[in-house]
Order: structure tokens, then C-alpha cells, then sequence
């Protein structure tokens, strides 16, 4: 049986923001502009290790992606 979605993620639009060890992930329906708050977004720290966060603390789609590095991550 071949699967139509071969990656987990191809369903939505994404902004990748990589500062130092930081990376910053956003993703968003497809066609979403970066000003509209429809974006989930995490943020990935290995300065120590691993350590991921979520913009307002949730991974609902409600940000914006015009500057990943700053909103607030908890």
C-alpha cells in the first residue's frame, strides 16, 4: 500500500529560524503569511543539552512567524 504523505510534516508550510545552538521551528497551513497568527511554533535549545518550548507555552496554531526569536517560549 503506498502511503500519498511519506513525511509526517508535508501538510504544512514552515519557517526555520537556526541561531547559534537555537533553532526555531514554525508551521502553519499551507498559503498562511508570516504576519498571520496561525502558527505553531517551538523553539529547540542544545546549549545543554536538549531542551524544547512552545510559544505561549501551547502548540496551538496562533502565533505569528515574522521573527521567531521573539516571542515568548515556556
Amino acid at each position: 500500500m503506498a502511503d500519498s504523505q511519506p513525511y509526517p510534516y508535508s501538510e504544512y508550510a514552515m519557517k526555520i529560524t537556526v541561531v547559534g545552538s537555537v533553532t526555531y521551528i514554525a508551521d502553519a497551513p499551507p498559503g498562511t503569511l508570516q504576519a498571520t497568527a496561525r502558527w505553531r511554533v517551538k523553539k529547540i535549545d542544545e546549549t545543554t543539552g536538549v531542551v524544547i518550548k512552545w510559544a505561549d507555552g501551547d502548540t496551538n496554531f496562533d502565533n505569528i512567524a515574522t521573527d521567531l526569536t521573539t516571542l515568548t517560549y515556556v
